[in-house]
């Protein structure tokens, strides 16, 4: 944390609430920031994913992250979350926060693992689980008014 760092936006009941870390990331400024709720019997209710502009970028931001999570329980018994991938490349770094995953990537590595469209869609729709051959794959003219009737028409089912 900055000395000079106004943390009046953090509450310091619990691990973070989605406005909080949204404006956390904005504040260190994170890209792209979509929110989705994916309580489908899921881990976490909430996912947040953003862009960095480079590794570094990702990296420094983890870290202000993870000393406001530091600041935020202090004074707790709840241990602080783990930061996957922090050790590695970081083109993608993940945080479970209990309530909420959050997930930071380059943006050529958001564009690859497509977060949003798998869990929106769901995993039949996702064309590495069923390794199809890229060049098979319809560009973007993709039909995405039928894609949502026929997830409408299964949950129908």
């Amino acid at each position: 944390m900055r000395p000079e760092e106004n943390l009046s936006f953090i509450r310091m009941e619990n691990l973070f609430d989605i406005p909080e870390l949204v404006e956390a990331l904005k504040r260190e400024n994170i890209r792209d920031i979509v929110c989705l709720n994916v309580d489908r019997n899921f881990l976490a209710p909430y996912m947040v994913i953003g862009n960095g502009v480079s590794k570094r970028h990702i990296q420094n931001t983890v870290v202000h992250i993870h000393k406001l999570l530091k600041y935020k329980l202090r004074n707790t018994s709840i241990p602080i979350p783990l930061f996957q991938g922090i050790d590695g490349s970081c083109e993608w770094i993940a945080v479970d926060m209990s309530t909420i995953f959050l997930h930071l990537f380059l943006p050529s590595t958001r564009l690859k693992y497509d977060l949003e469209s798998l869990w929106c869609a769901g995993p039949q729709y996702d064309d590495q689980l069923f390794q199809k051959n890229t060049a098979e794959l319809p560009n973007r003219n993709f039909n995405w008014e039928q894609l949502l009737s026929e997830i409408q028409q299964a949950k129908q089912c």
